[in-house]
């Protein structure tokens, strides 16, 4: 095959299949924007409304993260049995339901459970599970799509984060964090749905983790 032909080729796979990178785009955005930058809203507000000390607050997140660590070496297997849509779905319901318990909390070990939930969902929805998600649909422009597909951990900080802070000083936290969620979840599952063919045009993609 010339150069040409490859980088033509290349071309059609990312225009036949840009609609599983936009839904692992938005998937990023609700991953990093309710897992990782929502963190410093959460913790604030928790350390103001229930007057808990920081070390006590923090150390809930040290309890998501290394769940977290834990859990992600079983995306791949997860996705190969269940396929992306039904992982990426439900790990952002998870993900979403683990923040509105954690902000919820009114003593401290609803917090360390609440971030096992969101431990869970955090794994089915950040680089290991779109990674190999996305990995059912390329071959040469793999790499590229997952980039695309990962920009949107770059785009939560600048589009979650501030929607948080606002309605939290709005309506409350536990409001805010419900209200952002169920709104972005409203997009990022029919996109999901109909965006990502169960049926992989590849046959199965590699485990990438």
């Amino acid at each position: 095959m010339t150069h040409n032909a490859i980088g033509v080729a290349s071309t059609s796979e990312i225009r036949q299949h840009w609609s599983p990178i936009a839904a692992c785009f938005l998937t990023a955005v609700f991953a990093w924007g309710f897992g990782f930058y929502g963190q410093s809203v959460y913790l604030s507000e928790l350390h103001r409304l229930r007057g808990w000390s920081s070390f006590l607050i923090g150390s809930a997140p040290t309890t998501f993260y290394l769940s977290g660590a834990l859990l992600v070496t079983r995306v791949h297997l997860m996705i190969d049995r269940f396929g992306p849509r039904v992982v990426l779905i439900t790990g952002s319901v998870l993900l979403g339901l683990g923040a509105f318990l954690f902000c919820n909390s009114s003593a401290p070990l609803q917090l360390y459970r609440a971030a096992l939930v969101m431990a869970c969902g955090w794994v089915c929805t950040t680089m290991a599970a779109i990674s190999t998600a996305l990995a059912w649909w390329f071959d040469r422009q793999r790499g590229l799509a997952i980039s695309l597909g990962l920009n949107g951990a770059s785009a939560a900080g600048f589009l979650v984060t501030p929607v948080l802070s606002v309605l939290s000083q709005r309506h409350g936290l536990v409001v805010a964090v419900a209200e952002t969620a169920l709104a972005l979840l409203a997009l990022l599952v029919p996109l999901v749905m109909f965006g990502m063919d169960p049926h992989s045009p590849r046959g199965g993609a590699p485990a990438l983790v």
